[in-house]
């Protein structure tokens, strides 16, 4: 939600700053692309400073990968399997805040219309915070077990940006 003016934010609300990181690609043919990545800097407002987590996030290697085959194989014999890669993009942007985040949900940007800075209040985990690493691995996790246990589904969980 937004634009707010500075002034007119809660009392309460935490103020976080977004700024651009440019990033390249080499492409096939050997050429550059170009982009800039707005980045949250949750640690500068300290919001990363308020929680913490004794679990560590595992991704699931290609060496998990491997060892899950060879058990489904003995498991079920030889069959022709099929293999999908699924992209969720901008995967943080599917899950929602719950309303008790919304005040440490506001990020600060320069604008040149306004020539002045201006809030926008995240409503979706917001890329940079934490907890929202956490938030996401969470729900990645739990999807990844409902479709093992519950539909027999050989997946993994792969986290691009880790």
């Amino acid at each position: 939600h937004g634009p707010f003016q500075l002034q007119e934010l809660p009392d309460e609300a935490v103020l976080t700053r977004r700024f651009g990181i440019q990033q390249s690609a080499t492409l096939g043919d050997g050429s550059r692309v170009y982009k800039t990545r707005p980045i949250d800097d949750f640690s500068e407002s300290l919001v990363n400073s308020t929680n913490s987590c004794s679990e560590a996030i595992q991704p699931m290697s290609i060496d998990m990968i491997l060892a899950a085959l060879a058990m489904r194989a003995r498991k079920c014999g030889a069959e022709k399997l099929f293999g999908k890669a699924i992209d969720l993009r901008k995967a943080y942007k599917h899950l929602p805040l719950s309303e008790s985040a919304l005040g440490d949900a506001y990020i600060c940007v320069f604008s040149p219309e306004a020539d002045q800075p201006v809030a926008f209040q995240s409503q979706v985990l917001p890329f940079g915070a934490r907890a929202a690493v956490m938030g996401f691995c969470r729900v990645s996790y739990a999807l990844w077990l409902i479709g093992v246990a519950l539909f027999n589904l050989h997946w993994t969980v792969f986290f691009d940006d880790f």
